[in-house]
């Protein structure tokens, strides 16, 4: 079972993000405290990464940085980004951000992207 982590401070988006990963069979691991986004990447040891854009402590571009940034975290590690206006590719690629996952979840659309980038 693939493990995801949930990193934002907007509580009900994330838990619906969680939820939704759990319904579909994923494990998750949720912080509401960005600054702890590389930490559990490590110890939990996931298979993917969920940002929020806007947060408190880093942003999601920050968090995506700082994992990307870190020995100990797998390069391969995927990494969404969750948005709620207007994002640039080019600083998505500048921080080491995978894909972008739609704000509003498609309940097909969010497994068709867990798998993607889970394999399972």
């Amino acid at each position: 079972m693939a493990k995801v982590l949930v990193v934002g401070n907007d509580i009900e988006h994330l838990d619906i993000i969680a939820y939704s990963a759990e319904g579909l069979g994923y494990e998750t691991v949720c912080t509401y405290d960005s600054i702890d986004t590389v930490e559990l990447a490590i110890s939990e040891a996931v298979d993917l990464v969920i940002l929020e854009e806007k947060m408190n402590g880093f942003t999601g571009y920050e968090a995506s940085s700082n994992l990307r940034a870190d020995p100990d975290v797998p390069a391969e590690l995927p990494i969404l980004m969750t948005f709620t206006g207007i994002y640039h590719d080019s600083d998505l690629h500048k921080a080491g951000v995978t894909d972008v996952l739609p704000w509003e979840l498609d309940p097909a659309a969010f497994r068709e992207i867990l798998v993607k980038y889970t394999g399972e």
